[in-house]
């Protein structure tokens, strides 16, 4: 969820963004207030930035004019992605929904220790 900002961002701070994850509680979530609920210890920060291309059409169109060149940061999850999407020769989508398939099985089975954690607390206390 985007929020706005307090003032008028300089041009360098205009299009980089702080994004926040988090893991959701199991059970109904009210997403417009799980970020007054989630202690501030398991929120997960990153940082993105936009970066404008000409396409290449323009770039002809614009003659001798070079746009600046801008270098984006590229995390390695990021690198990693980009480099199987290629190998892969365009089987992307299936790729993804395999992995979307794993991490929803690997998020129920992190669910399921940590409620057989939280009752094996219980019983200590």
């Amino acid at each position: 969820m985007l929020q706005p900002m307090d003032g008028v961002p300089s041009d360098v701070a205009r299009h980089k963004f702080m994004v926040q994850t988090c893991f959701c509680p199991p059970g109904d979530v009210d997403l417009e207030n799980i970020w007054k609920t989630i202690p501030p210890s398991e929120l997960m920060y990153s940082k993105l930035m936009v970066v404008f291309q000409q396409r290449v059409g323009d770039q002809q169109m614009a003659g001798k004019e070079e746009a600046p060149s801008t270098v984006a940061y590229t995390s390695p999850v990021a690198a990693n992605n980009a480099r199987s999407s290629i190998s892969s020769g365009g089987n992307r989508v299936q790729e993804l929904e395999e992995k979307l398939k794993s991490e929803v099985e690997l998020r129920i089975k992190s669910e399921k220790e940590r409620d057989v954690f939280e009752t094996g607390s219980r019983r200590l206390i």
